[in-house]
């Protein structure tokens, strides 16, 4: 209901700016919630061009980032990389806040691996870990084992995935042990992903046990949708990949309005 209303404020307008910002920036993540990431780059635009205006260096930042997530969304890797690398030269050019800058870096090696370069994404993973370490934030150090272990998946080699699939069911671990059910569902979402790609589909009736308390955690293991999904993936192996999908569009859609 909040973005709801954000999103009202930013149709109508407002006379001042910040509000304004703030309005357009929460209509943006609607239209994320919504799976509506293309109609959202001109409000993201309009957002960007009053914090601008605002001289507000932090929260043009976190502007610029959210475009950039608005186009990895909308399947234009290279314009978020575009936006990413610019949000992370504006953090460079004045006093460094270690978080905000490890949240930048990874968003952008995200967009380098949706461009298919995990050499590229695994190397800035590898140069970055000191970053992550300083930002002391053990969810971003838990992202950051997340997605390392997605580019190893991405090489296709015999002992890329068994790395791969040793750092994911760690990490899932630690997200379930921190009380993280949504980011321990999409972390094993991305293991049942490597399997389906790997022809494994004798494992995925376990992993959607797995994940099936995970969506109880989360207050929607009884939503019918949610349901169908998980037992597709344990039994339609010719769909695999589609359901992994949409299973992982409806996990976000829900954390993102939670």
């Amino acid at each position: 209901m909040k973005l709801l209303r954000a999103a009202r404020l930013a149709s109508q307008g407002t006379g001042c700016d910040l509000l304004r910002a703030r309005a357009l920036e929460a209509g943006v993540q609607l239209r994320l919630v919504q799976g509506r990431a293309r109609s959202a780059v001109p409000l993201s635009l309009d957002a960007i061009a009053l914090r601008q205006r605002l001289g507000d260096r932090h929260g043009l930042i976190c502007s610029i980032t959210q475009l950039g997530i608005v186009y990895d969304e909308s399947g234009d890797h290279l314009a978020a990389l575009r936006e990413h690398n610019r949000a992370l030269h504006l953090l460079e050019k004045g006093p460094l806040d270690p978080r905000l800058l490890c949240i930048c870096r990874h968003n952008a090696i995200r967009s380098v691996l949706s461009l298919n370069r995990p050499e590229v994404a695994l190397e800035l993973f590898e140069a970055s870990h000191e970053l992550y370490l300083r930002a002391a934030d053990p969810i971003m150090l838990l992202r950051y084992r997340w997605l390392r272990a997605m580019c190893a998946a991405r090489f296709g080699t015999a002992q890329r995935d068994a790395e791969a699939e040793a750092e994911l069911r760690a990490a899932a671990e630690e997200a379930a042990a921190r009380s993280l059910p949504y980011e321990a569902a999409r972390i094993l979402l991305e293991l049942a992903e490597l399997f389906a790609n790997r022809g494994r589909f004798g494992l995925l009736p376990d992993l959607a046990s797995e994940i099936l308390p995970l969506l109880a955690a989360m207050g929607i293991e009884r939503e019918a949708i949610a349901v169908r999904m998980l037992q597709r993936l344990a039994e339609d192996h010719g769909r695999a990949i589609v359901t992994i999908g949409r299973l992982r569009r409806f996990l976000d859609r829900k954390r993102r309005t939670s």
